[in-house]
């Protein structure tokens, strides 16, 4: 998923949309062959990267700070001090003609026609988490896992003719019913059960995942999907159950799904996989 974010809170949104001009980046810009690949290099190597960082800097390069991104305190301590620091220059930046663009490691991701997209959350219900990392169980609870689910438009055909596709189905249980916690995906072999009924425009069934005796999750569903036209016009998706990590002690963790709202402005942000991986991945039966 797109994991663990303080970037949905008011505050933070607020200065960024303000104070700053937010840019976001990948890993492999920093391999681009480019004069933007030099730039963002340039920047970019002061993030000391986990999941996710950030970083603040001025139009000519010179950074004002950085942090890891993951709690709201750090982001808006960054935000705070970085901002401090800015003295506007007495002539406006130059700013320079774009280049030579490397194309071939330039990484710009578009959803295939027709597709309908899903925002997704994730969320722990409680402060007991996997027990590995303290801190990190302590922050979950203040925010939550975010993510947008790609449905095709033939899978959204048969939604609509009241199928819930297998491929559907299979994408969901890899990529999206997925514990912030790990970062990563359910592989091949761990999903033990899922089962889905679409009946009437109403969806219910259950999930079962488990990588290990101490690893495992189980999940009961409840949703509603209406359509038009054979356009979806409701994808309403409901998960929550217990999970049970390192320490072997369940504790509670919710999914939800629902359209996604096209002027929202993360509605272009490719789901995580596709990013962490490729849309041919992310997309495969």
């Amino acid at each position: 998923m797109g994991r663990v974010t303080a970037f949905n809170d008011a505050e933070i949104v607020k200065i960024l949309g303000s104070k700053v001009v937010p840019v976001a980046t990948h890993v492999r810009d920093t391999k681009r062959q480019d004069v933007d690949g030099e730039f963002f290099r340039s920047v970019c190597s002061h993030i000391r990267y986990w999941q996710s960082g950030a970083c603040l800097f001025t139009p000519d390069g010179k950074v004002l700070g950085q942090c890891s991104a993951t709690s709201k305190k750090e982001v808006l301590d960054l935000l705070e001090s970085a901002l401090a620091k800015f003295q506007p220059p007495n002539e406006p930046y130059i700013i320079e003609p774009l280049g030579k663009v490397d194309e071939k490691n330039r990484y710009v991701v578009e959803a295939p026609e027709g597709t309908v997209v899903v925002s997704t959350m994730m969320a722990h219900l409680s402060q007991r988490g996997s027990g590995r990392t303290p801190w990190f169980d302590k922050l979950l609870p203040e925010t939550v896992a975010i993510d947008r689910l790609w449905i095709l438009k033939d899978e959204a055909k048969a939604l609509a003719a009241g199928t819930f596709p297998a491929s559907l189905k299979s994408r969901i249980a890899q990529w999206h019913l997925v514990d912030s916690i790990t970062f990563d995906q359910n592989r091949g072999g761990t999903i033990k059960q899922f089962d889905l009924e679409l009946k009437n425009g109403r969806l219910t069934g259950s999930m079962h995942m488990a990588s290990t005796k101490s690893h495992s999750m189980r999940l009961d569903i409840l949703g509603f999907i209406e359509s038009k036209g054979q356009q979806i016009t409701r994808f309403d998706f409901v998960a929550r159950g217990t999970r049970s990590a390192d320490n072997g002690k369940p504790y509670p963790i919710a999914f939800a799904f629902s359209l996604a709202d096209e002027q929202h402005i993360a509605f272009k942000v490719p789901p995580y996989p596709v990013l962490g991986y490729s849309p041919k991945v992310y997309l495969r039966n």
